[in-house]
């Protein structure tokens, strides 16, 4: 009977886990632009493909993709306010963009 709780339990979380990925994936596109949420989609796909070759519990590897997506979102939420401020301080026809090259690089948003 404890088996069966501790399964059941593995499984809520892992569906836990996904249910905030997907949350990441939804936030972000609500959130900023678009392009943005491509960025963690590729993220999911890659992840998603090396899924089943990489070692370990399913439960660490679904941990790994949510902290990613998390990790992700934090990067576009951030990301946007640094756009956002220097357009509010700098103007609209301004880039922020060419202000910060390195995020630029890894982020669309």
């Amino acid at each position: 009977m404890q088996g069966l709780i501790n399964r059941v339990i593995h499984h809520l979380l892992i569906c836990l886990l996904v249910l905030v990925s997907a949350l990441c994936l939804l936030f972000n596109y609500r959130l900023f632009t678009s392009e943005s949420c491509v960025t963690l989609i590729i993220f999911n796909v890659f992840f998603v493909s090396l899924f089943f070759q990489l070692q370990g519990k399913l439960l660490t590897k679904t941990a790994l993709l949510t902290t990613g997506n998390t990790i992700g979102l934090l990067w576009n939420y951030i990301f946007h306010e640094i756009s956002s401020t220097g357009n509010a301080l700098l103007g609209q026809s301004s880039t922020v963009s060419s202000l910060l090259p390195i995020p630029s690089l890894l982020s669309f948003g």
